[in-house]
This record gives structure tokens, sequence and C-alpha cells, in this order.
């Protein structure tokens, strides 16, 4: 019986590359690509090729691909290992898209030196390198600090500082990323952070400066102050960095960027000076010479001698004037006429309290003339000299009482002469008081001239 032989018929081998793509790369990227067989007897064998005619890489289900800019697209062939090998079709053509390579950007800021408050604009030149689109990505280091992810996805970013705000040196870093997953870090830009301007506000004594001390501001901001004086002060100068402001109780920095300095100083409100009262003018007024008034008569009327129904007539004695009630006495003579019926001493003593009376309404009437009310009330140049007059005057007034005193005994012989010439007529007391009374002013009295002659006698 003839022998068999057996034969195995194998699948035409072909081969997928992936990935398909379009793929895109940036110079200095590579891509890798894989054969995936099927069919075919055996072991299989794999050429690679570079836009269909290049062969490229090794015998290798995979390709690392790397080229420089340009369009690409690769593919693959199999063969197998059959008695009678054959060789796969070229394999599906993977695109592939190369881009020059991400460049580092440059950044730029406005400042490399601020002051607490300050604000700092970080800047990326433009990105033209990579493949499109990109992802911007800022880092910040703080001093003595790491690096951190701070603002947005955006070629700028601004860095805004406080009073808070650690100061010292900052720096900054630009992290970008392509379509093609390409990442770059720009350099580094540092910058320095100083503390915020200060404002030194100082009050002397008397008034106060609000806020006071040492005063951070933040850069470019603005700070008023409050000068205000206590009770009984009195803003006297206002000085900024030295210079005089005025008097002024309130006073603005704007846009602040250096330091400042700012003073108040007070001073206590001035005791206000009585105004001078003008001092009116004396007014010469006529002498104030004190006159008599009347001429008091103390001689006794020997006219008549009072009968004993007439006694208790008699007995009245005149009663001197009130000097509380001092009034000008009458330019009518006033006679006094004692009784036959009186003793000595109380006719005496009666005579000297008129005649003192008189006195003192002659001063009463005197001081009612001195102290009689002027407008305006100014003390005389000569006073002394008028009171030096009055005291004459007085003296003048007060003649007759020293003679009635000196001639007491005589005036008592009198009355006896006066007394037997009574007796022959008989006329009362009263009469003789009234003929007195009605007596004219210069008239003399025969029985008062009868007394004198007899004085005289004696």
């Amino acid at each position: 019986m003839p022998s068999s032989a057996s034969v195995i018929v194998a699948a035409w081998p072909t081969v997928f590359v992936s990935p398909v793509g379009p793929v895109t790369l940036d110079v200095g990227q590579s891509q890798t690509f894989t054969a995936a067989p099927t069919g075919g007897s055996g072991a299989i064998n794999y050429q690679w090729y570079l836009d269909g005619s290049t062969p490229v890489g090794t015998d290798s289900s995979t390709y690392s691909f790397n080229e420089s800019v340009g369009s690409y697209f690769i593919t693959c062939k199999v063969t197998d290992s059959a008695s009678n090998a054959v060789t796969s079709p070229a394999s599906n053509a993977a695109s592939v898209i190369v881009n020059s390579a991400l460049a580092v950007p440059i950044v730029t800021s406005t400042f490399d030196l601020v002051d607490q408050g300050q604000t700092i604009n970080l800047t990326s030149s433009p990105v033209t390198t990579g493949t499109s689109p990109y992802a911007y990505q800022w880092l910040e280091w703080a001093p003595n600090g790491t690096y951190a992810t701070v603002g947005s996805n955006s070629a700028s970013f601004s860095f805004v500082s406080s009073r808070t705000t650690t100061t010292g040196n900052w720096s900054f870093i630009l992290q970008i990323t392509d379509n093609a997953g390409a990442v770059v870090n720009s350099e580094a830009v540092s910058v320095t952070v100083n503390p915020a301007p200060t404002i030194s506000a100082s009050a002397s004594s008397g008034g106060s400066i609000s806020p006071s001390g040492s005063i951070s501001i933040n850069y470019g901001s603005s700070q008023t102050f409050t000068i205000t004086a206590n009770t009984g002060y009195y803003i006297v100068n206002v000085d900024v960095n030295g210079s005089s402001v005025g008097a002024v109780n309130s006073y603005t920095f704007d846009n602040v960027q250096n330091a400042y300095t700012i003073s108040a100083t007070f001073a206590p409100k001035p005791t206000p000076s009585p105004s001078p009262t003008a001092t009116p003018t004396p007014t010469p007024s006529p002498s104030s010479t004190i006159a008599p008034t009347s001429a008091i008569n103390t001689t006794p009327n020997p006219t008549a001698a009072p009968t004993s129904s007439d006694a208790s007539a008699s007995k009245a004695t005149p009663s001197p004037t009130d000097p509380s009630n001092a009034t000008p006495i009458p330019s009518e003579a006033s006679t006094i006429v004692p009784t036959q019926t009186q003793p000595q001493s109380l006719q005496q003593n009666t005579i000297h309290g008129i005649a003192a009376a008189a006195a003192i309404v002659a001063i009463a009437g005197a001081l009612f003339v001195i102290k009689k009310p002027r407008k305006p009330t100014v003390k005389k140049p000569d006073a002394k000299k008028e009171l030096a007059q009055e005291e004459k005057v007085q003296a003048k007034e007060e003649a007759p009482l020293v003679e009635e005193k000196i001639s007491a005994k005589k005036t008592a012989k009198a009355r006896k002469n006066v007394k037997k010439t009574a007796s022959s007529k008989r006329v009362p007391a009263k009469e003789i008081v009234a003929k007195k009374r009605v007596t004219k002013p210069g008239a003399k009295s025969k029985t008062s001239n009868k007394v004198k002659r007899d004085e005289n006698f004696e």
C-alpha cells in the first residue's frame, strides 16, 4: 500500500501597526510603533519602513521613531518561515508629524525690588515652538520655602504683596506644556521684597495725632492723619518731612511710595488780657463851702417872768433838731427863751444841748452837700482844703457856745434883773414866747437889749 504525506497549509501572513496616528511629536521626542502579525507559518521576521521604502529599525515587532521636523508614515512587513517563505503585504501606514522642539520661554517682571504692598507683573515671551496649544503653570518660591503652584493657565502672572508678605528674595518660574506633551520651565525670576514704606507720626504735649507711631503703608496706597488739640491748647504747626504744611487738623498722604515723617506741635491758648477801661476825666465842680444856715441866739429873754399858773408852760424846753432828719436851718433867727422857774443847771444844759444840736445839723447839712452824688464821682483834687474850710466854719459856728460857757455866771445875774422887770408887768410866759415867734427877722428885742446893757454893766 503506498505511503501518504501530510501537508500543513497556513494562511497568508499579514501585519497591523499601531498607533495608527496621526502622531504629533516635537523634535527630540520619540514614538514607539508595534507590529501585530497574523497568518504565516513558523517564525515571523519583521521589516520596518519609513515612508514606505526606506527600511528602518530592526527585526523586531516594535520600532522607535525619532526624527526631525516633518511629516512621516510608518509601515511594516512580516515574512514567515515556511519551506517557501512568504512575505506579507505592507501594513497599514502610521502617520507621524514632528514639530520643532518646545523652547524655554523668557519671563520678565516689572520690578525686581519692591516694597510690601507693591504688585509685580510677570509675563512670558510668546511661545511659537513645540506643538500647540500650550498649558501654562506658574511656580512661586517663598523665602525659606519650596516652589508652589500659583496663578492660572496664563502667560502672565501678578504677584500682589501686602504688609503681611514675607520680606526677602522670591523666585518665580513659568512651566509650559505643549500638545505633544513636551514640558519646559522658564528661567527663575528673582524678586526682592522689602518692608513696606512707613510714616512716622508724632505729636508734642497738648494734643495728639492719629494714628501715631510707625505706620506701615501699602505701596501706592493712601493714609490720612488726624490732628487734635487738647482742651486749652491749639495747633501751632504740622511738619511733613521737616516742611511746614500749616496748622491743619488733618493731612493725607496719597500714593505712598517712600518713607515719610509727620509731626504736630501744640501750645497753650493765651490768656485774654483785660481791655483797658477808660478813666473819666474829672470835671471841676464849685467849692462846697458850708455856710451857717442860721444864727443861734442863745441869749435869754428877760421880758417877763412866768406866773405860777404858767408853771407847766415855763417848764417846756425846746428840743434840739433830730440829726437823722437834717435839713437846712431856716434863715429866720430863732430865739431861745428860758423860763424863770428852770434851775440854773437845767437851763445851762438846755443851752449847751441846743448849741450842740445846731452844730450837728450844720455838719449834717454839710455832709449832705458833700455826699450829693455827681456824675461821674471823682475825688476832688482839693478835698483837704475843703475839709479844712468846713472845720473852720464849724469852729466859727461853735464860738457862741464857748462864749455861753464863759458868760454863764453873767447870765445868772441877768436873770435876776429880768425877774424884777417881769414881776412888775406880770406878762405871762406864753405871751412872751408867742411874741418872740412872730418877731420879724432882724428885729431886736428891747428886753434883749436891756439884758445886754445889764451884762455890760456887770
